[in-house]
């Protein structure tokens, strides 16, 4: 068995590394600057570069079976050539890289429906599967929990010197830090960073650290956009914008705060029951939908209707544990179930390879 995390999707990689250490197999990236982030956030794991020439062979001739967040016939195009040359077909476990409300206006979730098996976190994402259509023929699918918060507090020590040097060094001592975590753009239009970045930073007090950790899908979409972005605003002292780092508990230890719209690392963050605010690129029209779920955990900003972002957090923070707290903790017990021992764990997912 193996892991892989194909091209340039970075944002994978701290959902499939604690996988791999929990199974002890080695990772398969097919980009540099992968291969030299696996092996500096996540050194517990062996870590292997193919290039896309080598990539087929390679994987055919070593392995039976990939763990790894890609749908099923993306597998199969990827290797239709080696699984010809070599006449076998490589079995694959679908594993999420986060739970977001994203897909339900677009044919995202549909895509797993030539899955055998799955590793789920819990009961919301089988329920999303179910509605999708995409539940029934799965042989298996396990819930897991979440196992990323373990793998973070097994290894806190590691990732908090890594947190201290790149992070934490970079930034003034101020009372108070926030986090701003947007997804990308994608069909759905469900990214807020163009929009609400400039205001944010703009606005942002004297006495407060912002931190922009972007989508490394962003970097990718909007490469020359973001460098114009990036030189205008870099010199702000209490302005870091994080782009290479990433695992994502470290970063939501250390904060106050979490801003976002609907990406999953507003889910991560109900881990620490702290507040959450949220733009919402969908507009009003869908603020009940299931796409804005996870927006009952904390407050909507809107930049046509709170001119100061800042101020309206500020006098909201003394009511949100009592006005939130309850709501975050109901929301993260149906998203992750409850975690398992690693020993545990492990048999569990071993035994599901058996059945298949």
């Amino acid at each position: 068995m193996a892991a892989l995390v194909y091209g340039r999707m970075a944002h994978h990689l701290d959902h499939i590394a604690p996988l791999c250490e929990l199974l002890s197999i080695p990772l398969i990236v097919t980009e540099i600057d992968l291969l030299e982030s696996a092996k500096k956030y996540y050194p517990f794991i062996e870590t292997v570069y193919w290039g896309y020439p080598e990539l087929g062979d390679q994987v055919l001739s070593r392995f039976d079976l990939l763990f790894c967040s890609l749908t099923r016939s993306f597998v199969d195009s990827i290797f239709s050539f080696a699984q010809h040359v070599h006449q076998k077909r490589v079995a694959t476990v679908w594993c999420p890289h986060g739970n977001s409300d994203k897909g339900q206006r677009t044919y995202f979730m549909e895509g797993l429906n030539e899955e055998r098996a799955a590793l789920v976190y819990g009961q919301k994402i089988i329920d999303f599967l179910i509605q999708k259509g995409v539940y029934s023929q799965l042989q298996a699918a396990l819930p897991i929990g979440n196992f990323r918060h373990a793998h973070y507090l097994k290894h806190k020590e590691h990732y908090t010197a890594l947190l201290q040097e790149e992070v934490v060094k970079k930034l003034p001592v101020l009372p108070q830090t926030l986090l701003y975590a947007p997804t990308w753009e994608d069909e759905e239009k469900n990214s807020s960073f163009f929009d609400a970045a400039p205001h944010l930073i703009q606005q942002l007090p004297k006495d407060a650290n912002l931190i922009i950790k972007i989508h490394p899908n962003i970097l990718i979409q909007h490469e020359v956009d973001l460098d114009v972005f990036l030189e205008k605003w870099e010199k702000k002292p209490n302005l870091l914008i994080v782009k290479d780092f990433t695992p994502i508990y470290p970063l939501l230890d250390f904060v106050d705060l979490y801003i976002g719209d609907m990406s999953s690392v507003g889910y991560d963050f109900l881990t620490l029951n702290k507040p959450m605010f949220f733009f919402n690129p969908h507009g009003k029209e869908e603020a009940s939908g299931p796409a804005l779920y996870l927006h009952r955990c904390g407050l909507s900003l809107s930049s046509s209707e709170n001119p100061s972002f800042y101020s309206l957090i500020r006098s909201h923070l003394p009511f949100d544990k009592a006005q939130f707290s309850a709501v975050r903790k109901e929301v993260y017990d149906y998203t992750f179930t409850k975690s398992s021992e690693e020993a545990v764990l492990k048999e569990a997912i071993l035994k599901l390879i058996n059945s298949l």
